[in-house]
């Protein structure tokens, strides 16, 4: 597959920035998805395999267990005060994955310093630049599909593992390869990927159907608690703190889509209360409306069709805020 030649630069530069260096710090944003979770692990593969060390630090104290099926999962470490006294002034270098800023990668940002070397990987658009290498191409699909491009351009071959983590993160984040930003290039990669040994059905299933029965009941509450506004043209599906006892956050993420999946609406918000007066919200849109203007009034971000934010307060409050934002998208 050609590239750009901006991107072939790119590529270049990350590639000599990996082989002068090491040493590195890999992490991604905060509430790490599958994207990012398997883009770091399929970097942290063709790291090993260059003979390269490495730590994967990530702000999240809770590390999703249903990505434990790929290479190295079990090196990703929570970020702590523990940890920053030990890296602090261990680090040199470090590889940012699908963070558009600083303030993204959350309290890992502490371990960074103006002499550290940083490189970001990321297909959002940009909200602070670490560096010339930075690689940001907003018209990819996934971080792991720029990750599969930069070893591509290397001697490292792709071996099953690093197939694996890739191929986990394209799925994901172009939902089986059904969302507006699959690219013709998903297909190719993935094809290639299934030549490397990967096994489709098996990934699929780990990703979307190895749920726990309590994360399916909480799924049936938020569905009940479905509302609409404007017409129907907004669906929004609230889960309370009360309501998601004993269930992981990616479980249940599914409700973002099903929240845009309902005919007539154009706009759907999956929220739920992280802890009291404290939510979090994932966006989607169908076909025009730009969510991700909405999240930035809420200090969050993302993509056109899909984005994510928070907010402090009531529910109530967050949803007179909420409403307006996304009619003004609507109506634009």
């Amino acid at each position: 597959m050609s590239l750009l030649p901006e991107a072939e630069k790119k590529i270049s530069g990350i590639l000599r920035f990996i082989k002068q260096n090491d040493n590195f710090l890999l992490t991604a944003h905060v509430n790490a998805d599958g994207d990012a979770i398997a883009s770091i692990l399929a970097f942290s593969g063709f790291l090993d395999q260059l003979q390269k060390t490495y730590s994967i630090i990530l702000h999240d104290q809770t590390i999703e267990e249903k990505y434990n099926y790929l290479k190295n999962w079990d090196k990703i470490e929570s970020y702590s005060e523990s940890l920053l006294s030990v890296y602090k002034n261990k680090i040199k270098t470090a590889l940012i994955f699908d963070a558009p800023g600083n303030k993204r990668i959350g309290d890992v940002a502490d371990i960074l310093s103006p002499e550290i070397n940083t490189v970001k990987i990321d297909h959002h658009p940009s909200e602070d630049s670490f560096g010339p290498l930075d690689w940001v191409n907003t018209a990819a699909s996934s971080v792991a599909s720029m990750v599969y491009e930069i070893i591509s351009a290397s001697t490292v071959e792709i071996e099953k593992n690093m197939a694996e983590a890739i191929y986990t993160g394209i799925i994901y984040d172009t939902g089986r390869l059904s969302f507006s930003n699959t690219r013709s290039s998903d297909f190719k990669i993935c094809s290639k990927l299934v030549g490397s040994g990967v096994e489709p059905g098996k990934i699929t299933n780990k990703l979307f159907f190895d749920n726990s029965a309590q994360s399916l009941k909480v799924i049936g509450i938020g569905l009940s608690n479905l509302v609409q506004f404007c017409e129907g043209r907004i669906s929004v599906i609230p889960l309370f703190e009360k309501d998601l006892q004993n269930v992981e956050s990616g479980d249940i993420e599914v409700l973002a889509n099903h929240s845009v999946s309902i005919r007539n609406t154009e706009v759907g918000v999956f929220i739920r209360e992280k802890e009291p007066g404290f939510f979090k919200m994932s966006l989607r849109s169908k076909e025009y409306a730009d969510v991700s203007k909405v999240a930035r009034q809420f200090d969050g971000g993302g993509h056109k069709h899909a984005s994510g934010c928070r907010f402090k307060g009531t529910y109530e409050e967050l949803i007179k805020k909420l409403i307006p934002l996304i009619e003004e998208q609507l109506f634009q």
